[in-house]
């Protein structure tokens, strides 16, 4: 698997190079029915003024998002 994603790492949005930031816990699970078990990254914007928290379902975060190398 490729590296665990941990809170506090900052990612790039494939698409828009928007910089985002886990969230603590990182990961949570999905209990609602449909999906239960699915595992999802909670993460926002490190760069901006847009201060939501966002979902997606990890394999799908890992498609559109890459991680960033501390400098």
């Amino acid at each position: 698997m490729p590296d665990e994603i941990k809170p506090g790492q900052t990612w790039r949005h494939n698409k828009t190079g928007h910089l985002y930031l886990i969230a603590e816990p990182g990961t949570v699970i999905n209990a609602t029915n449909a999906q239960d078990g699915q595992k999802m990254v909670v993460y926002h914007r490190a760069d901006g003024d847009d201060h939501s928290y966002y979902v997606r379902e990890e394999s799908e975060f890992r498609l559109k998002f890459t991680l960033q190398e501390p400098c």
